[in-house]
């Protein structure tokens, strides 16, 4: 009952709206033409976009998610006006049907249009988007400030969102949009995601009902004439909004794009199969049991074939500069802090690395999860080394991110001048071993650089330095003289599991470096120096496999 009315209320809600915007509407029917409706890839891609911006915004302003979600929303519009179009002509022809009673392809072609916008409001991030847009409205209307956006907001944003709810929720829902909705809807979901629906659209129908943002719709007349209400205060700029950059147009169409492959007809599963539901982010043994089938599984006959399972992994992603490899990268192309950076904040260009880069080992999570130790593991880089009597210090960096995971290691050349040296880099060097797990968390970064791929991954992942020990699950584990190791579990971040997510799947048209570092934060520790430096360029993820399990 309450679903029912819910759904009835969002698609009254519309209704009102329509009518409020009837004008509106009319200079708005230009975007209506077949060639300036947003393509179904452009839509796919908003979509994308905003999610990882919502997230990106958490614990920004307000304004700022407020404005990720209108530019999203209404680039949905004129899909919302084909659809009434259509639905005012099947009523024209008295047939009595809506527009999902069709199973005509101008009716196909709209569901899908719109199903990416109905998955994106399932979303806790946009719901909550929609509820804090909501508010922001009544507030305006309430004190009399009601401005361009707003108003935009009620005549466009609003209506786009109820139809869309509406059209998704209905009792009778077409078998067209069944299809196009049901695939990125799991049942064990399906509760939540309706009450989601349901709240965007209460949420949005009770603000336009409010007779103060009626009266103050009916009494504007554009933005440079006041709007009535109980206070005279002036409309001010969304604080922020200046700064939000919208994909531009094409983006979409890059090499890598939609998940590497640019195909349309799996980018929505793929993409929402992202954690971010209600009540938790997934584990990394939740996430590594939807792991892909792994290349050579451990077996007792694997292990009796005479090459081990690393030596394969380093044959298939082995070393160098050519495509589906790693590499070395140049420590010159990242910013450190400078020898004054505590009075002056001046960084800068890196020096040689501190440590050499060993290795770097690339693989999917086993049936028995992530390696938590790789020091100790029997087919990962340290152990078969020390097996050769390498006995340099090992700083091994071990990233979790289900369904993969990583192992980097820089090894400690025992006669490095630093080293030997009372430097800089020795003094905050020593005292980072000597570090509590948690003083570690608080001063260990890295950088990421993206060189060659798709627009949005280089606004997800920008080259500054981030401290991981923060946002992740960072644990340290050292043994004097022989090895410190940092695991990192992206798993344990949400906003950083999409954005990984969006790398790993536009990797095979990357090309990436990474740094890591200690923050120096007293004078007689800088300048800052970077640990190791690694690149890798068009990894094929379907080429990796898993280590033996020993």
């Amino acid at each position: 009952g309450l679903a029912v009315a819910a759904v009835a209320g969002g698609a009254g809600g519309y209704h009102y709206a329509k009518r409020q915007s009837k004008e509106r509407m009319k200079r708005h029917a230009h975007a209506c033409a077949g060639g300036d409706r947003p393509t179904l890839r452009r839509l796919r891609y908003l979509v994308k976009w905003g999610h990882w911006q919502l997230l990106e915004y958490e614990e920004a302003s307000a304004e700022l998610r407020e404005a990720v979600l209108d530019e999203v929303v209404r680039a949905f519009s004129p899909w919302v006006q084909r659809a009434y179009l259509l639905n005012a002509r099947e009523g024209a022809r008295g047939h009595g049907k809506s527009p999902g009673g069709s199973s005509s392809v101008a009716i196909r072609e709209v569901i899908q249009h719109l199903a990416p916008l109905c998955l994106l409001l399932q979303r806790r991030a946009a719901l909550k988007a929609v509820e804090e847009a909501a508010e922001a409205v009544g507030v305006a209307a309430l004190v009399g400030t009601l401005d361009t956006r707003h108003v935009d907001r009620c005549r466009i944003v609003f209506p786009t969102v109820l139809e869309t709810v509406s059209f998704f929720l209905r009792p009778d829902l077409p078998a067209e949009a069944a299809e196009a909705f049901a695939p990125v809807s799991p049942s064990s979901r399906g509760d939540v995601k309706q009450r989601r629906l349901q709240k965007a659209a209460i949420a949005v129908h009770e603000v336009l009902e409010r007779p103060d943002v009626v009266q103050a719709l009916s009494a504007w007349h554009g933005p440079t004439r006041a709007v009535a209400g109980p206070l005279s205060v002036q409309p001010s700029p969304s604080p922020g909004q200046e700064d939000l950059e919208v994909p531009p147009e094409g983006a979409e169409n890059e090499p890598g794009a939609m998940n590497g492959s640019g195909s349309e007809e799996s980018s929505d599963h793929e993409y929402y199969s992202c954690s971010e539901e209600s009540g938790d982010e997934l584990s990394s043994a939740q996430a590594s049991s939807a792991r892909p089938a792994c290349l050579g599984e451990s077996s007792p006959t694997n292990r009796n074939r005479g090459t081990s399972q690393f030596k394969k992994r380093q044959a298939a992603l082995p070393r160098g500069l050519r495509e589906h490899s790693w590499r070395s990268a140049e420590a010159a192309t990242f910013e450190v802090r400078g020898p004054t950076y505590l009075s002056d904040k001046r960084k800068i260009l890196a020096g040689a690395c501190m440590l050499e880069l060993a290795n770097v080992d690339f693989f999917l999570i086993g049936t028995s999860g992530p390696i938590l130790r790789a020091s100790d593991h029997g087919d990962l880089f340290p152990k078969l080394q020390r097996a050769k009597g390498d006995r340099r210090f090992f700083f091994i960096q071990n990233w979790i991110f289900p369904p993969y995971q990583a192992v980097i290691v820089g090894a400690l050349d025992p006669q490095a001048v630093w080293l030997l040296a009372d430097t800089p880099q020795a003094r905050l060097w020593n005292r980072f071993l000597a570090m509590s797990n948690d003083e570690r968390r608080n001063v260990f970064k890295v950088i990421m650089s993206v060189e060659e791929g798709p627009w949005l991954v280089k606004r997800a992942v920008p080259k500054k330095p981030v401290l991981v020990g923060r946002p992740l699950r960072m644990q340290s584990h050292h043994t004097p003289g022989d090895h410190l190791e940092v695991v990192v579990d992206v798993s344990s971040g949400r906003t950083e599991q999409v954005a990984t997510g969006l790398v790993m799947r536009a990797l095979t048209s990357l090309k990436v470096s990474y740094t890591s570092l200690i923050e120096a934060s007293k004078e007689d520790e800088l300048p800052e120096s970077l640990l190791l430096c690694a690149g890798m360029q068009n990894v094929n993820t379907t080429l990796l496999s898993c280590p033996d399990d020993r």
